[in-house]
């Protein structure tokens, strides 16, 4: 099962790595399911018995050749007797190699299918190990950029809401010192909520463009928003004027 955080990726990696073998030991272990050792065996056992009937063939001639040397047997008797005493070592030998032959090619054969083994086991090994090493690498990066974009939010929500108070403050401030006036006639602001001040300005940094700024119909639409709510024009220009893009001449307000 694939994992889903970073977490779980990093424990199955470790798990892998500590369950993986060395190469000579997953070697090793081919060979002997194969057989290897005693296909070894084997031979060497073949090698010493077809050494042995070689010597025994060429210790003949001396042997008979020394046995008939102070007789009355001639030269040409001498030679048939080696002959009939080499003939039935020599067909040993011939049987011996021929086994020899086939148990060695056995040998070979064994051994490659062990090392073919051997080596598609270790490449599995290290293709799961890159895969579990890969998907850590992506689950610890995704989680990394998801803190770091969480981080950011809140980031900017807090500056928002801390720019909305202070602006409300400031109206309310700016209201009540219009208040106070003698023979003041203008009119009577509402105090804007920092609520109010936060949607319309969440508002208008979704709907801005990568440059920043917002279309005219969009601000002009924030602004009857913030009329209609009893707010006063100029402190609405005061903050949000930020987002008109002053290349553009067709802001009606």
């Amino acid at each position: 099962m694939n994992p889903t955080t970073s977490a779980d990726a990093l424990s199955q990696l470790e798990s892998a790595q500590q369950s993986a073998q060395d190469p000579n030991a997953i070697l090793q272990a081919q060979q002997n399911q194969l057989g290897v050792g005693q296909a070894q065996q084997t031979v060497q056992g073949l090698q010493g018995a077809l050494n042995n009937t070689t010597k025994l063939l060429q210790q003949v001639a001396p042997s008979v050749m020394g046995r008939t040397q102070n007789s009355l047997v001639t030269q040409a008797q001498a030679t048939k007797q080696i002959g009939n005493e080499q003939a039935p070592l020599n067909t040993t030998i011939g049987n011996e190699t021929t086994q020899y032959d086939q148990a060695n090619q056995d040998l070979t054969t064994k051994q490659q299918q062990a090392q073919t083994a051997a080596s598609g086991i270790y490449t599995g090994q290290q293709d799961k190990l890159s895969y579990l090493q890969n998907i850590y690498n992506a689950l610890y990066g995704q989680e990394k950029d998801q803190a770091a974009a969480a981080q950011k939010a809140a980031e900017d929500q807090a500056q928002q809401q801390q720019a909305a108070a202070s602006l409300a403050e400031q109206a309310r401030e700016a209201n009540l010192s219009a208040s106070t006036k003698t023979g003041s006639t203008g009119p009577n602001y509402a105090t804007p909520t920092a609520p109010d001040i936060a949607s319309i300005q969440n508002g208008l940094i979704h709907l801005s463009g990568s440059d920043g700024y917002v279309s005219p119909q969009t601000y002009q639409a924030a602004f009857n928003q913030w009329v209609s709510a009893g707010y006063d024009p100029n402190a609405f220009t005061k903050q949000f004027s930020k987002y008109k893009n002053p290349k553009n001449p067709n802001y009606s307000v």
